[in-house]
């Protein structure tokens, strides 16, 4: 009959120590859920960062490194409070916020107003729109990025066409000579020298392309009795 008693008595222990188990499992697996954080509250290591994102911590509050490796809301303290890290990583502790860099009102999740430079290069692994151009437009199929007045912008390819444009202009030996050859509306020099006719070139100031890339400009000297013609020509292309 003792025997029986003690039976009775291990197995509702046992029965006890199991509704105790399930209910701290349960609490874990709510916990685990990703939703709105509350003071104290805190995703326990192990979560996927998705989860992680998910939380939001009440106003003034802000997602912080707590002992143990894990987050937790607590108030922000000063700008040190405003980014957490995270084992190697290092986030915005509130997780809807924008970051900016050059400007006071970022517009997306990382918004840059200046210049970004890799020394790899820019993964798009998993972009669903690609890079938008000056105009704001990702482009359709088949059309490429190529420089503008105001910018890069998405257009159609087209094939490469070069042509020579020329100007002359003469004068009397002893004396520089100063002529430039402009290309088409669309068309870059790509290239361009100097010729002359009359007479050889004594010496050439400078044979280049202008400041707008948009022509060849000459200038060169002739040491010799007599009249004489500078030509500059440029290879303009629609690149």
């Amino acid at each position: 009959m003792k025997i029986e008693k003690i039976k009775r008595e291990y197995l509702f222990a046992l029965f006890v120590i199991g509704i105790i188990v399930v209910a701290f499992s349960a609490i874990q697996i709510v916990n685990a859920l990703p939703g709105t954080a509350t003071t104290g509250s805190k995703p326990n290591p192990g979560h996927s960062w998705n989860e992680i994102a998910n939380f939001s911590c009440p106003t003034g509050e802000c997602l912080q490194n707590n002992s143990g490796g894990t987050l937790i809301c607590a108030a922000c303290s000063g700008g040190g409070g405003y980014w957490t890290q995270f084992g190697t990583a290092l986030f915005p502790s509130q997780t809807t916020w924008n970051v900016g860099i050059g400007t006071t009102n970022p517009q997306a999740k990382l918004d840059v107003v200046g210049a970004i430079k890799t020394s790899t290069f820019l993964d798009l692994t998993g972009a669903t729109t690609g890079i938008k151009d000056y105009y704001g437009s990702s482009g359709t199929s088949g059309q490429i990025l190529y420089r503008q007045t105001n910018g890069l912008v998405w257009g159609n390819a087209r094939p490469l066409n070069c042509t020579r444009v020329s100007s002359t202009t003469s004068g009397n030996g002893w004396s520089w000579l100063t002529v430039s050859a402009t290309c088409s509306a669309g068309y870059k020099a790509t290239g361009g020298g100097i010729e002359s006719e009359g007479g050889g070139i004594t010496d050439i100031y400078y044979s280049r392309p202008n400041s707008t890339i948009s022509g060849w400009e000459c200038r060169a000297y002739a040491a010799f009795e007599g009249s004489w013609t500078l030509r500059c020509y440029a290879v303009c292309c629609n690149i």
